[in-house]
């Protein structure tokens, strides 16, 4: 990536950030991903993409612009301030239906939990949250490193408790911002 635009994203980033913590968190998570380099711009768009996937944007990923800044900000100090306390890593990620077939979703959740390198390498504890509305569908996995903390069934129950009555009425970030708390009252 050339330095003008390493040095926008920093400053955008510094910008979106008023917590130190958050904006260190975010650095590392980002920093693992930088490494791996390869992502390209797709055309046309503002994403840059490597093997399909696009680059995190931060905790909070939001590719199909479902939420307010505000509400990003709020999402990622939640996130950050818990990684902080735990090394869990939860990643939002909001996609359009151009992104990926609703049949693929489930994989490309788990594709982007791993070009991203979700979760802490020696700990695999990373938690994906995928949102897309144009298929009406929401995906959360975790790593196996929190399995014996967090099981299908209880992610079935915050999908089923928190997410999806905030969904059906509009309500994206309330539903998603459950979700995580929900998520976190079970991770700590």
């Amino acid at each position: 990536m050339n330095r003008i635009v390493k040095a926008t994203y920093l400053l955008l980033l510094v910008t979106l950030v008023s917590s130190q913590s958050l904006l260190a968190q975010s650095a590392d998570f980002l920093a693992r991903v930088e490494k791996d380099e390869g992502y390209v711009k797709a055309t046309n768009t503002q994403i840059a993409y490597k093997d399909g996937v696009p680059k995190p944007i931060n905790f909070v990923s939001d590719y199909e612009n479902l939420f307010k800044d505000s509400e990003e900000k709020e999402l990622n100090k939640i996130i950050s301030d818990f990684e902080g306390k735990t090394t869990v890593e939860i990643a939002v990620i909001t996609v359009d239906a151009t992104m990926v077939s609703k049949d693929d979703l489930d994989g490309y959740a788990l594709k982007v939990a791993q070009k991203w390198g979700l979760g802490k390498p020696e700990k695999d504890n990373g938690v994906i949250i995928l949102l897309s509305l144009g298929h009406r569908t929401l995906i959360m996995r975790g790593g196996s490193g929190i399995a014996n903390r967090l099981n299908n069934t209880q992610i079935n129950e915050i999908v089923a408790s928190k997410a999806t009555p905030q969904l059906k009425s509009g309500a994206y970030f309330l539903g998603i911002k459950d979700s995580v708390l929900a998520l976190i009252d079970l991770l700590k």
